[in-house]
């Protein structure tokens, strides 16, 4: 086996120089959470005998609090299944919670973003009030198409979609499995384009999508025995491409507690794509908790960690960090 070339003084100094320089660059620091799954309703909380629909665990969450507290972001993030069943009581106290853990760090409500997922509509799919509206909508406000704002010295442009199904086009018994997979709009892409048209200095901006169902087949996860696939949006390809066509820099999402990071081209003239997917915070039935911690440099790098939950408390996954650097 032939040895690695030697790295030479020259090669050294340059690298330090780098290193220097990214560590003088104002970092924009996220915490991006997903699927934290309250459930706070006291009949609710007694449904145990499916694992799906269990809800949080206390002590994970005051080790979550604890970790983020810490970390200080500059944004913090949550995209969706924010509750198990949807209920009124459990989605105000995970917006609470949210709120409030903004608060401690010390964060503006401004700074704090979220988007449904499709567990923050399961009552109202099978128990629709008419004139109500949805209970997600009513405890934490329609999904805004878009926010711009300055962050840690940087402008940030924060675009939401909603990809939980209308249940007057999709109603099925079988709610669990179909509303699994997701979907996006014409209304909400419309939405996205009237956002991008009214700020012709979008360009200028660093820009993130927010969504709850994956865009994108997880990788080394096993097929479902059923013969489904039943993670993946079934527009999912084409939001993906759209995002990557049209400047955004990174995207962020939940769903399946499978945590991964990765890079996207569909358009070889534009700019690569990140897409973060973000494990459960602190369902108690998951298979281990995490969120995700971002620090980026726009313009020059991107830097996701996963951080999960043992014994001990939330510890950083060294093995899991990913850098991006963007196209020149």
């Amino acid at each position: 086996m032939s040895n690695p070339r030697p790295t030479s003084g020259i090669d050294l100094l340059s690298s330090y120089k780098e290193s220097q320089a990214l560590a003088a660059v104002p970092r924009l620091k996220i915490v991006h959470l997903s699927d934290l799954h309250f459930v706070t309703h006291p009949v609710l909380r007694r449904i145990k005998s499916f694992s799906g629909l269990s809800g949080h665990d206390p002590d994970t969450k005051k080790a979550l609090e604890t970790a983020i507290i810490n970390l200080k972001p500059d944004l913090l993030i949550a995209t969706g299944d924010h509750s198990t069943w949807g209920d009124k009581r459990s989605l105000s106290d995970s917006r609470q919670f949210l709120l409030d853990l903004a608060t401690k760090v010390g964060l503006s409500h401004e700074f704090v973003h979220w988007v449904p997922g499709n567990h923050d509509i399961l009552l109202h799919y099978y128990v629709r009030i008419p004139f109500r509206g949805r209970s997600h909508d009513r405890i934490f406000g329609e999904t805004a198409a878009a926010k711009f704002l300055a962050v840690a010295g940087y402008k940030v442009a924060i675009f939401r979609f909603d990809s939980t199904l209308d249940r007057s086009k999709q109603w099925s018994p079988l709610w669990p499995l179909v509303g699994s997979r997701g979907t996006v709009s014409r209304n909400s892409f419309n939405q996205f384009n009237s956002a991008l048209q009214a700020h012709p200095d979008a360009d200028d901006y660093f820009k993130i999508a927010l969504i709850h169902h994956h865009p994108l087949p997880i990788p080394y996860k096993g097929h479902s025995d059923v013969g489904l696939e039943l993670t993946t949006m079934t527009n999912g390809g084409t939001f993906i491409a759209y995002m990557q066509e049209s400047g955004m820099n990174l995207v962020l999402h939940g769903h399946e507690h499978y945590p991964y990071s990765c890079r996207y081209c569909f358009d070889p003239d534009r700019p690569n794509l990140i897409i973060a997917a973000a494990g459960s915070a602190c369902q108690r039935s998951a298979a281990f908790n995490s969120f995700n911690y971002l620090e980026i440099a726009p313009k020059n790098r991107i830097v996701v960690t996963e951080y999960r939950c043992t014994e001990v408390g939330f510890r950083r996954d060294v093995r899991s960090t990913k850098i991006f650097t963007f196209d020149d």
